[in-house]
C-alpha cells in the first residue's frame, strides 16, 4: 500500500510502502490517505523511523497537527524544507517529521 499517513499512533512517510491489517487499510483507502499498490513493484523509499512513544516526538506530532496547511507550508518555507506540492496535511506533517529526523541523525560518510 502506498501511504500518505501520519497519526497519533504511528507515522508513515508519505510515499512509503507499509503493511496494515485489512480493516485499517480499507479505512485509510476509503479516507483518501492511502492507495493499494503491488509491493513487488512499489518503490521503497528510506523509511521514516519515528518513535511515537517518545514524549518529544509525540509532542512534535501534536504541535504540527495543530497547524493549518498554510501554516505548515510557511513553516517549511522558512526552514527550506521541500514538501509534496499537492500533499494533504498528513503528507506535510510526515515530510516535516522526516526533515526533523534527518536533521537529528549524524551525517553519513
Amino acid at each position: 500500500m502506498l501511504t500518505l499517513y501520519a497519526g497519533p499512533d504511528r507515522v508513515v512517510q508519505a510515499g512509503a510502502v507499509a503493511e496494515f491489517d485489512d480493516d485499517e487499510a480499507a479505512a485509510l483507502i476509503a479516507g483518501g490517505f492511502a492507495v493499494a499498490v503491488d509491493a513487488e513493484r512499489a518503490p521503497r523509499p528510506r523509511p521514516l523511523s519515528v518513535d511515537v512513544d517518545d514524549p518529544e516526538v509525540a509532542a512534535r506530532v501534536a504541535e504540527l497537527g495543530k497547524m493549518t496547511i498554510p501554516q505548515l507550508k510557511d513553516y517549511a518555507d522558512e526552514r527550506d524544507i521541500s514538501l509534496p506540492p499537492d500533499g494533504k496535511k498528513a503528507d506535510l506533517v510526515a515530510a516535516l517529521l522526516a526533515a526533523d529526523a534527518e536533521a537529528a541523525s549524524p551525517p553519513e560518510g
